[in-house]
């Protein structure tokens, strides 16, 4: 897999840097066309979920997150059920 790393900055009406994020786009192929899309993850709240951008405060984190989860495959946003146990009854 293939991923970007982008930073993403607010300036105000002086021109001034108030915000800084960055967040991760991942290449994707649908139907023989690539394309970069965002690691989004989804937000519940007053009766809603959104799908949301995940941001990350420093380029440092976004890197730790695609070593660490996105490259090991481990699962987001979903749950995943395992079976720990079987019993049988004999009568």
């Amino acid at each position: 897999m293939k991923y970007k790393i982008f930073k993403s900055e607010y300036y105000n009406k002086n021109g001034e840097a108030k915000s800084t994020h960055f967040f991760i786009k991942k290449l994707k192929n649908f139907l023989g066309f690539t394309y970069w899309r965002s690691i989004r993850h989804d937000e519940c709240g007053y009766c809603n979920t959104i799908s949301a951008i995940t941001q990350f405060k420093t380029k440092e984190d976004a890197i730790v997150f695609i070593k660490d989860v996105l490259c090991k495959d481990i699962p987001r946003d979903k749950w995943v059920d395992t079976q720990v146990d079987e019993l049988t009854c004999k009568k």
